[in-house]
């Protein structure tokens, strides 16, 4: 009976062991979020009068089988992070959270940029310049957390 146990425990430290070996995440399902050229914007103060803010920008691409989604943030640098969207009212961009934040969907990519998507941090605790560089985690429905480090860019530069 003893050896039973052992041979049983032995197989699946082998089947565990060679599903690492082969690249097979058992604990994270299909996730295969990616990341590219993440920038923020110099903090400014926000036209509401609530505070300092800035704005993070990227594209996120999603590999995997099935559809993800960002749905916030955590940092050092700023009290509170959202997923926002612009959006055009009467001639008037309009930024507003995204409630349950956006899909990354299978196999595609979302863009991230002035105008439209975006990471939005506000009540920054620091000024952020041109320069300087911040770590922020966001978080992910399928894929949990990433962490990414950030650069702070003038945005005249980085806009087409």
């Amino acid at each position: 009976m003893n050896s039973k146990k052992t041979y049983y425990a032995l197989a699946v430290i082998v089947l565990l062991g060679a599903a690492v070996f082969f690249g097979l995440d058992l604990f994270r399902g299909d996730a295969a979020v990616n990341i590219e050229n993440a920038w923020a914007r110099p903090s400014m103060a926000a036209k509401d009068g609530s505070g300092t803010v800035s704005g993070i920008f990227m594209v996120v691409s999603n590999g995997g089988k099935e559809a993800d989604r960002l749905i916030g943030g955590v940092t050092a640098a700023a009290e509170k992070v959202e997923v926002h969207e612009t959006s055009m009212e009467v001639e008037v961009a309009k930024m507003q959270q995204v409630a349950g934040g956006f899909e990354i969907p299978a196999g595609g990519s979302v863009m991230l940029k002035p105008g439209g998507y975006h990471v939005m941090l506000i009540g920054i605790k620091q000024d952020l310049k041109v320069g300087d560089k911040f770590s922020i985690d966001l978080q992910f429905e399928k894929s949990g957390t990433i962490t990414l480090e950030v650069p702070v860019k003038d945005p005249t530069q980085m806009m087409p």
